[in-house]
C-alpha cells in the first residue's frame, strides 16, 4: 500500500521534519487585557459604596492618611495572587487564587464594635450574594471568606481599631498566544486513502522552535 501523503501549507519561514516540509510563522507579542486584579479591586471597591455600610462613601483600593474625617472606612488590598494550575499553553491560561484583603478602620472609644459592625457587612455585601461570580467577562468564578484579624492600636489619646477580613477569589487569566516564542504553525492535508489526491483530514499543529 502506498504512504499517506501530506500536504502541508502556510506563511514565513520553510523548515523540515523527517523529509515532511513545513511552512509556517514566528508568533508575534500577546495582546494582554487590563489586569483582571486590579479590575477585581475596583468591582469589589463599588459593590461594597453600593452596600451602603457604615463606611459610606469612604471604600478606597489605595491606602489612606487616617483622620476622623475620613473614618470609619475601608481599604481593599490584594496582596497575592498565587497560581493554582495552569489550564493552556496555547492560548496561555491560568487558574489563579487572588488574596484579597479588606481593612474595616475607625477610631475612638466605640471603635471596637464599629469594626466589628463594619466587618459583618463587608461579608454580608460580598458573600450572600456571591458579588464577583461570573462577572468580568466571566473570568471570576468565587470569593470565599477565610478569616479575620483584630488589631487594636492606641496611645492613650487616640485608639484606632483595624480588621484586616480576609477572602479568596479564583479567577482565570487568559494571556492569548505564547509570547516571545518561536514556533512553526504547521498546517496538514492528510491524503491518507490510497492516494487519490483528494483530502480526507486537516490539523494545524505548533511546533516550538
Amino acid at each position: 500500500m502506498p504512504a499517506a501523503q501530506v500536504v502541508t501549507r502556510g506563511f514565513g519561514s520553510f523548515g523540515s521534519i523527517a523529509g515532511v516540509v513545513l511552512r509556517g510563522f514566528t508568533s508575534g507579542e500577546a495582546s494582554l487585557p487590563e489586569s483582571l486584579r486590579k479590575l477585581i479591586r475596583q468591582f469589589i471597591v463599588q459593590a461594597l459604596i453600593d452596600a451602603a455600610t457604615a463606611a459610606g462613601a469612604n471604600v478606597f483600593d489605595y491606602p489612606i492618611r487616617r483622620n476622623q474625617s475620613n473614618l470609619p472606612a475601608l481599604e481593599v488590598y490584594t496582596p497575592v495572587d498565587r497560581v493554582a494550575e495552569k489550564l493552556n499553553d496555547t492560548p496561555l491560561t491560568y487558574v489563579r487564587d487572588l488574596t484579597v484583603i479588606i481593612k474595616a478602620i475607625a477610631q475612638g472609644n466605640d471603635s471596637v464594635g464599629v469594626v466589628d459592625d463594619l466587618a459583618n457587612e463587608v461579608e454580608l455585601a460580598l458573600i450572600r450574594e456571591d458579588k464577583l461570580a461570573g462577572v468580568l467577562g466571566g473570568n471570576v468564578e468565587n470569593i470565599d471568606l477565610e478569616e479575620t484579624i483584630t488589631d487594636v492600636d492606641g496611645d492613650g489619646k487616640r485608639i484606632e481599631v483595624e480588621a484586616a477580613i480576609q477572602f479568596s477569589c479564583r479567577y482565570y487569566t487568559d494571556h492569548g498566544p505564547v509570547e516571545n516564542r518561536d514556533f512553526l504553525r504547521v498546517h496538514g492535508d492528510f491524503d491518507a486513502a490510497n492516494p487519490d489526491g483528494e483530502i480526507e483530514a486537516s490539523d494545524d499543529v505548533d511546533i516550538p522552535q
